[in-house]
C-alpha cells in the first residue's frame, strides 16, 4: 500500500512542469521575481523576491527540475542593480527550445537598471588646501575644485590605464557623464601639431614625438605625470589615445610613451588634445584622479546640492552578462549603463553554439565597450583575413530589435553568423533600433550601429545619427541593409 501511494505521489509531481517553481501561473510559464531589495534565500515570488546575487542558482534549480519544456520568466522589479562581477550564463541557464525560453524581463511599468558603477559619497568632498595642488590648478578654479579620497570610499585602485578611454574610470552626476579634464575644452576642439619623429607602429614600440604649435599651454603641465594625448596621428579620420613620456618645453615637443597605430605621419589637419590633467580643471563638471594617492579632484556644477546629488564612478571591467554556451534566452525591457565594458557578450568561442537569442526593448548607454558582442573571430591574435572571412559564426536565430544605443565607447553591436563555405544562413536580424552618439572621446573609429558579419543577415528600419564615424559594416554574402534612416554621420 505504501509503495502504491509513493508511486501516485511521484506521478503527480511529474505532472507539474517545474516542481521548484516560484510562481507557476499555468502549465507552461514559471515566474521568478528579482528586486534590488530582495534576498538571496527568498522564494522568488512577487512578495518575496530574490536579489541579483541569489536568482541565478534558483533559476538553474527550476530548469533542472522541469519535466516538460517550460517558459521561465525572470522578472526584475524597477530600481538599480549593481553588477560587481560578470554574470556568466551557460547551458545550465538555457531555456528548453525556441518556444520555451528563459526570459529576463522588466516588471510591467518599471525600469530595472543594471549598473557597473559604484556610488561616491559626494558629501565627503573637501576644499583643496594643499598649496602644491592649488598652484597646479587654474587660477580661475582654485576656490571651486574639491577633493574626495576614493580610498575612504572603498576604491583602492583603478586597473585600467588612463589612455583606455572606455575602460578607465568615468564619473557621473545624477546619471549625467562628467567630462574628464582636457585641453582644449569641447568634443571637436583641438590644437595643431607637426611631426618630429614618426615613432613605432603599435603599442609595444617606441613612441614618436610632435611639436605643438600656436600655444604655450603645455608649459603648465611639467608636474603632470599621467597625461594622455588624443591625436589624429596616422589618418584624418582615425583618433588614437596615447600616454605621454615627457614634455620638452624648450623645443615645444611632446614625446609619447609608446608607438601609435600608424606612426605620426598625418600631414592634413594634424589635430591633438591633452586629457587627464589636474592643471586643466577649469570648467564645472571636469575632474581628474591622481592614481597614486587615489584622490578625485572635481569641479562641481554650480548649485550642487550635496545632500541629494548622486555621484557615481564606473568600476566593472567585464561585460555584465556573458553567454558561454547558453541558448534560448531573451532580454527584454532592461537598461545597461555606467560600466567599463559592454553589456552582453558571447564571442571567442567558435566551438560553442549559441541559439535563439533575442534582445528587445533594452537600453544601452554610457558603456566602455561594444554593447552587444557576439563575434567569433578572436582579434587578439595576428589577423588572418582568409580565416576571418570563412570562419563559421556560432550564432543561430539572433534578433536585436527595438533597442536604444547611446553614448557608447565602442560599437553598438558586433555579430558573426553563418557559413560562407556552405553559403548557409543562421538567421540574424537587426531591426527598429535607435543608435546615436558614439562617446565624445572614443579613440577608435567605432561603428555607431555596428558590424554584422552574416550570411543573409537583415539590417532594417534602424534610426542612426550623430557620430563622427560611419554607421554600419556589413560583411559576407547576401545580407541586406534596407529602410534605415541615417543622419549626421561621417563627420570626421
Amino acid at each position: 500500500m505504501k509503495n502504491k501511494l509513493f508511486l501516485v505521489l511521484l506521478a503527480l509531481v511529474m505532472l507539474v512542469p517545474c516542481a521548484a517553481a516560484a510562481e507557476n501561473t499555468d502549465e507552461s510559464v514559471v515566474k521568478v521575481y528579482v528586486s534590488p531589495n530582495g534576498k538571496s534565500g527568498a522564494e522568488g515570488t512577487e512578495d518575496k523576491p530574490l536579489n541579483i546575487d541569489g536568482y541565478q542558482k534558483f533559476v538553474q534549480q527550476i530548469i533542472e527540475k522541469c519535466k516538460t519544456p517550460t517558459e521561465i520568466q525572470v522578472i526584475f522589479r524597477g530600481g538599480e542593480y549593481r553588477v560587481q562581477n560578470q554574470i556568466v550564463l551557460t547551458r545550465l541557464d538555457s531555456g528548453f527550445d525556441d518556444e520555451h525560453r528563459v526570459i529576463y524581463k522588466a516588471y510591467d511599468g518599471e525600469e530595472p537598471i543594471f549598473k557597473g558603477s559604484r556610488k561616491i559619497d559626494v558629501t565627503k568632498i573637501k576644499k583643496v588646501t594643499d598649496n602644491k595642488i592649488l598652484k597646479r590648478l587654474p587660477e580661475s578654479s582654485r576656490d571651486k575644485v574639491g577633493v574626495i579620497d576614493l580610498k575612504e570610499q572603498g576604491i583602492e585602485k583603478i586597473t585600467a590605464d588612463a589612455w583606455d578611454m572606455g575602460g578607465y574610470a568615468r564619473i557621473y552626476l545624477n546619471n549625467s557623464e562628467q567630462m574628464i579634464s582636457q585641453w582644449p575644452n569641447g568634443d571637436y576642439n583641438y590644437g595643431e601639431f607637426s611631426a618630429v619623429s614618426v615613432g613605432g607602429v603599435g603599442a609595444n614600440t617606441a613612441g614618436g614625438s610632435f611639436r605643438y604649435e600656436n600655444t604655450v599651454r603645455p608649459e603648465r603641465w611639467i608636474d603632470a605625470d599621467d597625461i594622455v594625448i588624443q591625436g589624429y596621428f596616422g589618418y584624418d579620420y582615425r583618433a588614437e589615445t596615447v600616454p605621454v613620456a615627457n614634455i620638452d618645453v624648450k623645443n615645444s615637443v611632446i614625446n609619447l610613451k609608446q608607438g601609435t597605430d600608424f606612426g605620426i605621419e598625418n600631414k592634413q589637419s594634424r589635430r591633438w588634445k591633452a586629457i587627464n590633467l589636474l592643471e586643466e580643471i577649469d570648467m564645472p563638471g571636469e575632474w581628474y584622479i591622481d592614481r597614486k594617492s587615489m584622490l578625485l579632484y572635481y569641479y562641481p556644477p554650480y548649485g550642487l546640492d550635496a545632500s541629494s546629488a548622486e555621484l557615481e564612478m564606473t568600476e566593472l571591467q567585464d561585460y555584465m552578462f556573458k553567454l558561454s554556451g547558453a541558448s534560448n534566452i531573451t532580454f527584454s525591457g532592461l537598461t545597461f549603463t555606467q560600466s567599463g565594458s559592454g553589456a552582453i557578450v558571447g564571442y571567442h568561442e567558435p566551438k560553442s553554439v549559441i541559439r535563439n537569442i533575442t534582445v528587445d526593448k533594452c537600453t544601452f548607454t554610457d558603456l566602455g565597450n561594444t554593447a552587444l558582442n557576439f563575434y567569433t573571430y578572436n582579434f587578439g591574435k595576428i589577423f588572418d583575413f582568409a580565416q576571418w572571412m570563412n570562419i563559421e559564426g556560432n550564432l543561430y536565430n539572433m534578433k536585436i530589435t527595438n533597442n536604444i544605443l547611446y553614448n557608447i565607447y565602442g560599437s553598438g553591436i558586433m555579430l558573426q553568423s553563418g557559413s560562407t563555405d556552405r553559403i548557409e544562413a543562421h538567421g540574424v536580424e537587426v531591426s527598429n533600433n535607435y543608435a546615436s552618439r558614439t562617446a565624445p572621446l572614443a579613440d577608435d573609429p567605432y561603428i555607431l550601429l555596428g558590424t554584422v558579419d552574416a550570411v543573409e543577415g537583415i539590417v532594417d528600419h534602424n534610426l542612426c545619427h550623430n557620430t563622427g564615424f560611419h554607421v554600419l559594416t556589413l560583411n559576407r554574402i547576401r545580407s541586406k541593409a534596407r529602410y534605415n534612416e541615417i543622419v549626421a554621420t561621417v563627420r570626421e
